[in-house]
């Protein structure tokens, strides 16, 4: 299922190329890849509802690592994984997840 298919922001397979556009979209700072080789081939879609911006990423099958800095302000960034895992480290805990986790 590709979500928000026709808001397509970018495609691409430029590690460096997709790590400017998330900086500007959102506060990323940084994202790398966990294992190479790995097959990096990123889709990104996004929309913005009023203040919200929603964002679809897909980045191919790869490992990744991302990461936000802290913040004071009533910022909200959330991660919802529609395929594979996660694992989430938010202030020395560890969480892990999966689409299909009940």
């Amino acid at each position: 299922m590709t979500y928000l298919q026709n808001y397509q922001v970018l495609s691409s397979r430029d590690l460096y190329e997709t790590r400017a556009l998330l900086a500007e979209l959102n506060s990323i700072d940084t994202l790398d890849l966990i294992e190479r080789p790995a097959s990096f081939d990123v889709s990104i879609h996004g929309v913005a509802l009023g203040d919200l911006q929603v964002l679809h990423s897909s980045f191919g099958d790869c490992r990744i690592q991302l990461r936000t800095p802290e913040s004071d302000n009533d910022a909200l960034f959330m991660i919802i994984p529609t395929e594979g895992g996660d694992r989430c480290s938010i202030k020395g805990r560890i969480t892990q997840f999966r689409p299909d986790a009940e």
